[in-house]
C-alpha cells in the first residue's frame, strides 16, 4: 500500500466516524479545529521512511 492510498484510507475511516454536517449533533468548531491541525501538519510534514512512531508520541499528539 502506497502513501497516497494509506492517506485516503485513513480519511475514509475518519469520515465514517464523524457525523454529517446536516446532523443536529454536528460540531462545526471541532471540524474547524481538526482542519486547522491537519493543515498545520501537512505544511510542516517532511517524509522520512526511517521514522519510528512510539505509542506515547501518538497519545501526546492527540491529547494536546
Amino acid at each position: 500500500m502506497g502513501a497516497q492510498e494509506l492517506t485516503e484510507q485513513y480519511g475514509n475511516y475518519f469520515k465514517m466516524l464523524y457525523p454529517q454536517s446536516d446532523n443536529p449533533q454536528f460540531d462545526n468548531e471541532w471540524k474547524q479545529l481538526v482542519e486547522d491541525r491537519v493543515r498545520y501538519v501537512m505544511s510542516t510534514f517532511a517524509a522520512n521512511s526511517f521514522v519510528t512512531i512510539l505509542p506515547e508520541d501518538v497519545h501526546a499528539a492527540i491529547t494536546d
